[in-house]
């Protein structure tokens, strides 16, 4: 396999997984906001 065209897929491998990580952390971000602002204070200290 060209050397070149290795790194350049793992390159492109770990932006795709920091976009998909990035997603997921601001996905729980709202999730979170949205339930401390809809639920009651009791479901939000579990």
């Amino acid at each position: 396999m060209n050397q070149q065209l290795h790194r350049a897929l793992s390159r492109y491998a770990l932006t795709f997984q920091g976009n998909i990580l990035s997603v997921n952390c601001q996905c729980r971000m709202l999730t979170r906001v949205r339930r401390t602002h809809s639920t009651s204070p009791v479901e939000n200290s579990l």
